[in-house]
């Protein structure tokens, strides 16, 4: 039997089935990604946007009766983020899609250049790249020599608007001006789409907590759920 709650741990796309209470948020942060080149999702830590960005909006965007759209999710900080992020897509596109063997997309090493190229095999556009705990680049790459090259070419493909890509860069909401950072390079556009994720009301915080285990044919006592509620809503 599947477990109905994932406890600290952050929702993945896998447990879209048993993810509830955040179908309002879901819409308006696919709503945001499918007009704007960048969107910024914030929130304080714990109060579950991985969970929303991988567990509801992935597979919305990705859904093949909607969108059907081609979504990477990246949230690997620690070595070279142009290297990595692009060894992430390469290994999603050529694992998906059929990509020519006449356009060598393993030698292109800048980024900018490589979106250029991969979204050639993107059936539908645009390409979603999701940058999930964006506060930890600055955390290991502030003082590398990683951080204004990533920087510039981040920057770069976000501003190329001859390529099908979409960006959403989601952090903790007190990393928030670290965001400067791409302000000589982004001075309107950075702030200019943004959304800010809630912690879960007490309506939306009931069926999350009722739905999953409905589903495997338990319920609550009555009173019982009233009550955890209320202890969950006196909690930090």
């Amino acid at each position: 039997m599947k477990e109905p709650y994932k406890g600290l741990r952050p929702y993945e796309e896998a447990d879209q089935d048993n993810f509830f209470g955040r179908e309002v948020e879901k819409q308006i942060l696919v709503d945001k990604i499918l007009t704007n080149k960048l969107t910024l999702l914030f929130a304080a830590s714990g109060v579950g946007k991985s969970s929303l960005l991988q567990a509801a909006v992935m597979p919305e965007l990705k859904r093949p009766d909607r969108e059907n759209l081609t979504v990477v999710y990246y949230n690997d900080w620690v070595e070279d983020p142009r290297v990595t992020l692009r060894n992430t897509l390469f290994k999603l596109l050529t694992a998906t899609q059929p990509v020519s063997t006449s356009e060598n997309l393993a030698e292109i090493t800048t980024l900018p250049e490589f979106l250029r190229v991969a979204t050639r095999f993107i059936p539908n556009q645009p390409l979603v790249i999701i940058l999930d705990q964006f506060e930890e680049f600055f955390n290991y790459q502030r003082y590398s020599q990683y951080f204004l090259p990533f920087i510039q070419q981040l920057t770069q493909a976000i501003l190329d608007h001859h390529t099908a890509t979409v960006f959403v860069i989601a952090m903790r909401e007190n990393f928030a001006l670290e965001l400067n950072a791409f302000k000589p390079e982004l001075p309107t556009l950075l702030f200019e789409n943004f959304y800010r994720l809630e912690r879960l009301t007490i309506d939306n915080a009931k069926p999350a907590i009722v739905t999953p285990v409905t589903r495997l044919g338990f319920r609550y006592e009555d009173g019982l759920l009233e009550t955890l509620v209320k202890d969950l809503g006196q909690q930090e």
